[in-house]
């Protein structure tokens, strides 16, 4: 069921109108718990939630900026990037960590 939701927001963050109507329902506060799942057990559902911040945050500076100061949503990007366990994972996470850092000017 998770990995279902998040499959639909990430295709539902692609389009402006859907960005600005899942951060008004507030979908960053409901994925922002689960920046602890273990990336040994749960790569693929890690990947789609990276792949959502980064298409939240496309063109919505407001959201770069809140995920780029969530010390812990970072660090956990920066551990994920080196994850030799799931290339496809830490390529995503530094793809978010780059697109933070383009968007937070």
């Amino acid at each position: 069921m998770l990995l279902t939701t998040i499959f639909c927001s990430r295709n539902l963050a692609i389009a402006k109108d859907n960005k600005k109507a899942l951060i008004k329902d507030g979908v960053l506060e409901v994925l922002a718990p689960l920046v602890a799942l273990d990336i040994r057990t749960a790569a693929p559902v890690i990947f789609k939630l990276v792949g959502v911040w980064r298409q939240l945050s496309d063109g919505v500076p407001a959201v770069a900026l809140s995920l780029g100061n969530d010390a812990k949503l970072v660090a956990q990007l920066v551990d994920w990037s080196h994850a030799a366990l799931c290339p496809w994972v830490a390529s995503e996470a530094l793809r978010l960590l780059c697109s933070l850092i383009i968007r937070s000017k």
